[in-house]
C-alpha cells in the first residue's frame, strides 16, 4: 500500500510538471469548468438532487496532450419510509496523456495512457448505497474506485472519401473497499477493441460506423475470485448533415452482453440465463448557427434497456427501463480564447420492477441544467 501511495504521488508530480514546466514549448493551455444540476421525483414522492462542479485542465506540448479532470459533487436522495442519504466529496482524479504521430507514416497513430487516482469516496455505508443504485437518473453514480491504469493505442487512415480506424486498450483496475459490506474488492481487468469506418457521402453528408468489444476479467474479494461480467459488444451508426447555417446529427446504437459467470463448487460457470437486457439508444440534435459566435442546439434522446431473460417471479428478474429526454442549449464564443455554454433539459424514466422495487414499476420525472465555460491561455 505504501508503494502504491508513493507511485500516485510521483504521477501527480509528473502531471503538474507537464502543465507548468514547459511554457515555451506548449502550444496552448486550457481550463474548463461549470456548474451542473440534476433533480428528479418519482411516483412515490421520493426525490433526488445532484450538483457538481467539474474542472478540466489541458496542455498541448508539440505532439503530446496532457489533461487532468476532477469534480466536486453533492448528491442527496430522500426516500419515503427510509432515511435520506447525502454525499459531498471530490471524485477520483483522472489523468490522461496522449502522443500522436500524424502525416509521418502510412497511418496516423495515437498512443495514450490514462490513470485513475483514487481521490474520491469509497467504502460507503449501507445507508448510502441508494446513491449508487438508481442508474440513468443522475449523471454521476460512481464516486470512487481504486488506482487504475489504462494504456491504449489507436491507428487511423484517410483516403478519398473514406476514413477507417482501429483501437485497443487494457484497463488494469486496482483493489479498493467498495462498501462496508464489500471490502478488498478487486474488479476484473478489461480489454477493449474498437473499430471505426466513415464515408463522406457528399459535401454535406457523412456517415460513420463504430464497433466495440470488451472482455471482462474476474472480480475478486480479499483475493478470491467470485464473479465475471459478461463480455460486451456495441455497434452504433451516425449520420451528420451540415450546412453553413445549421447541422443535424443522428445516432443509433445497440449494446448486448453475454451471460455473467459465478464461482461455484466446480469453478466458474455461466448463469442459467442472461441477467443482462439488450440496450438500444437513439438520439438526434439540431444546431442552428445564429452567427459566427452564437449557436442554438436542440436534442432528443431515447433509451430502451430490455428486461433480462429471467422469469418475472425470479429474484434475479430485472424489468425494462425506458428514458426519454428533451434538451436545449446555447453556445457562445465570446472571444478567440473564451467560449461558454448554457443548457437545460427534462426527462422521463420508467423503470419496471427489479430487486430495488420488486412489486411495481417506478416512474421518474426530472430536469437538468448547467452552465460551463472554457478558456484557452
Amino acid at each position: 500500500m505504501r508503494k502504491l501511495f508513493y507511485l500516485m504521488q510521483i504521477l501527480m508530480i509528473l502531471y503538474l510538471y507537464s502543465f507548468f514546466a514547459f511554457p515555451v514549448n506548449a502550444q496552448n493551455y486550457s481550463a474548463e469548468s461549470g456548474l451542473m444540476l440534476n433533480a428528479w421525483r418519482d411516483n412515490h414522492s421520493d426525490t433526488g438532487i445532484q450538483t457538481f462542479i467539474p474542472v478540466t485542465l489541458k496542455a498541448d506540448v508539440k505532439d503530446f496532450e496532457f489533461s487532468l479532470l476532477n469534480a466536486l459533487v453533492y448528491t442527496h436522495v430522500e426516500q419515503s419510509g427510509a432515511d435520506s442519504a447525502t454525499l459531498t466529496h471530490f471524485l477520483d482524479t483522472k489523468l490522461n496523456s496522449t502522443y500522436k504521430i500524424e502525416d509521418k507514416l502510412p497511418v496516423d497513430m495515437l498512443f495514450g495512457l490514462g490513470v485513475n487516482i483514487p481521490t474520491g469516496k469509497t467504502n460507503l455505508p449501507q445507508s448510502d448505497m441508494v446513491l449508487l443504485t438508481i442508474p440513468d437518473l443522475m449523471p454521476i453514480t460512481t464516486y470512487g474506485e481504486g488506482f487504475n491504469v489504462n494504456p491504449y493505442l489507436a491507428i487511423s487512415k484517410e483516403w478519398d472519401r473514406w476514413i477507417a480506424g482501429l483501437g485497443a486498450g487494457f484497463l488494469w483496475q486496482g483493489e479498493y473497499d467498495f462498501s462496508d459490506q464489500l471490502q478488498k474488492y478487486d474488479p476484473g481487468d478489461i480489454v477493449t477493441f474498437t473499430a471505426k469506418g466513415g464515408y463522406l457521402i457528399s459535401d454535406d453528408w457523412q456517415a460513420n460506423l463504430f464497433l466495440e468489444y470488451a472482455i471482462y476479467g474476474k472480480d475478486k474479494q480479499d483475493g478470491n475470485e467470485f464473479y465475471k461480467e459478461g463480455n460486451m459488444f456495441a455497434v452504433s451508426v451516425n449520420g451528420v448533415y451540415s450546412k453553413p447555417s445549421y447541422e443535424v446529427d443522428l445516432d443509433l446504437s445497440m449494446i448486448t452482453r453475454a451471460k455473467s459467470e459465478f464461482m461455484g463448487e466446480e469453478g466458474f460457470a455461466p448463469e442459467p440465463t442472461n441477467s443482462h437486457g439488450q440496450e438500444y439508444d437513439a438520439s438526434g440534435s439540431y444546431k442552428y448557427f445564429l452567427n459566427t459566435k452564437t449557436s442554438l442546439v436542440g436534442g432528443l434522446t431515447f433509451m430502451y434497456l430490455g428486461a433480462n431473460a429471467y422469469s418475472e417471479d425470479s429474484p434475479y428478474y430485472i424489468g425494462s427501463r425506458t428514458k426519454l429526454e428533451l434538451s436545449g442549449a446555447m453556445e457562445m464564443k465570446h472571444s478567440d480564447n473564451f467560449k461558454w455554454n448554457i443548457s437545460a433539459g427534462i426527462f422521463n424514466l420508467i423503470d419496471e420492477k427489479n430487486i430495488n422495487h420488486p412489486d411495481e414499476t417506478n416512474n421518474y420525472y426530472g430536469l437538468n441544467a448547467g452552465v460551463s465555460g472554457r478558456y484557452v491561455f
